[in-house]
């Protein structure tokens, strides 16, 4: 079943705060207080799309993959030279 489009906003708001905060402070002083309140969110929220902090970090470490994924295939499928695409996929 798919998720509501509401769900999938907050289930991103929530990753998103979660990488500013990852960011600011690291990941070991990030509380989920911080995320709940950076997300402007609830902690029912939170726990709804999450188990816990290592989930988010994990969450947002797959999604970076798959950003990374998706780049690489439009480059690798693209007509360019072999080395420019290898300087596109670094540097993309």
């Amino acid at each position: 079943m798919a998720k509501q489009p509401r769900a999938e906003v907050t289930r991103q708001v929530i990753m998103d705060a979660a990488v500013e905060l990852f960011d600011e402070v690291g990941y070991g002083e990030t509380t989920l207080t911080a995320i709940i309140e950076r997300a402007e969110t609830t902690k029912g929220a939170f726990y709804y799309h999450f188990a816990d902090k290592e989930a988010v970090a994990g969450a947002i470490i797959d999604e970076g993959g798959v950003r990374v994924e998706e780049v690489t295939r439009r480059i690798t499928d693209s007509s360019s030279a072999g080395l420019e695409k290898l300087i596109r996929v670094t540097f993309a």
